[in-house]
């Protein structure tokens, strides 16, 4: 409970909810208290994980929901929640690490996302540093700001990330 004025604070920021997909009011300290409360974890279609530093603390959270059982994929999600944790390398390994859940303890065979188009550092993120690969783009698909941004879906496989991962999980 103690890190629920932080996600109630990044649920309600409109400069980090510009550059996420999906659709977001904002709501009040005691429906993201409720949320934390009656999380249990024990979903078999999601997973919501927090993202900590053992020196920062909390600096954002990652998701795999749904996750399909039957064909063995989930839609990904991370965000990093504090601007001055971004470009350190934390979310990489928060990725690297969900990735290597969802692979190799889930038996998952693919991961999805959709990036909005106007955010390049998580395009450069997913694509340079993850090995994901754009499987497609719908034009003006968000409206943000007062302007439309495609939408950017992207994918990894299992055999990908395997065939990426190898080098960073020795290091």
């Amino acid at each position: 409970m103690a890190d629920t004025p932080l996600l109630h604070q990044w649920a309600n920021d409109p400069e980090l909810w510009a550059s996420l997909v999906g659709w977001h009011f904002p709501y009040s300290a005691g429906s993201a208290e409720n949320w934390v409360r009656n999380y249990d974890g024990r979903s078999i279609d999601s997973i919501s994980l927090c993202i900590e530093d053992e020196e920062l603390g909390l600096i954002g959270t990652a998701s795999l929901k749904p996750i399909n059982w039957k064909d063995r994929n989930a839609f990904y999600g991370i965000m990093l929640g504090d601007p001055n944790t971004r470009g350190r390398g934390l979310g990489k390994d928060a990725a690297m690490a969900i990735m290597r859940y969802a692979f190799d303890e889930l038996d998952l065979v693919r991961l999805d996302t959709e990036i909005v188009g106007s955010n390049k550092v998580s395009l450069e993120f997913h694509v340079q540093a993850l090995g994901w690969k754009i499987e497609g783009v719908k034009k003006d698909w968000f409206y943000r700001d007062g302007k439309r941004h495609d939408k950017v879906i992207a994918g990894i496989t299992a055999d990908d990330y395997r065939l990426g991962s190898s080098s960073y999980w020795k290091a």
